[in-house]
């Protein structure tokens, strides 16, 4: 948070713990009492998993533009262990391509309109489909995890 009356410019932040550096990154352009995120170098004392699979498929599920498209859902777990001999707080960003219908654990969802990066070889109309993103923001003391899964559907042209 810039708590200065100044606006903070865009340039090379270094992020110190102590007398450790742990990260050096491009802090961008911050007016006066507001915020900016800079990303911080991996953690070594986390460790984080993530894994999916398809729960149900249903073909014909919809018909556009002369295309049938099946309807697949799919479960995402994502596994977040805190190593460290300290509590960590950790923001975790998951964004797939599909509807978010549920996200455990207080996960923040936000749909947006559909979104190419998100997608290998799509052969379907854009139309069809969202980008989800979700996000948790959570407190781990040491040893612990932090599990939430997501469900989610797309649509893929049979």
């Amino acid at each position: 948070t810039n708590n200065t009356n100044l606006p903070w410019t865009t340039g090379a932040v270094m992020i110190m713990q102590g007398q450790q550096p742990l990260a050096q990154e491009l802090l961008t352009y911050t007016p006066p009492k507001d915020e900016c995120r800079v990303p911080v170098t991996v953690s070594i004392d986390t460790r984080g998993s993530f894994s999916e699979k398809e729960v149900g498929r249903e073909l014909k599920a919809l018909h556009w533009s002369g295309y049938d498209y099946a309807r697949i859902e799919k479960e995402a777990t994502i596994d977040l262990c805190n190593n460290k001999k300290v509590p960590i707080e950790a923001e975790i960003t998951l964004r797939v391509g599909g509807k978010v219908t549920k996200a455990d654990s207080d996960g923040a969802v936000a749909l947006s309109a559909f979104r190419p990066e998100d997608w290998h070889n799509y052969q379907g109309h854009p139309a069809v489909n969202n980008s989800s993103t979700v996000t948790w923001k959570v407190k781990l003391k040491p040893g612990d995890n932090f599990e939430p899964k997501v469900t989610y559907h797309f649509f893929t042209r049979q």
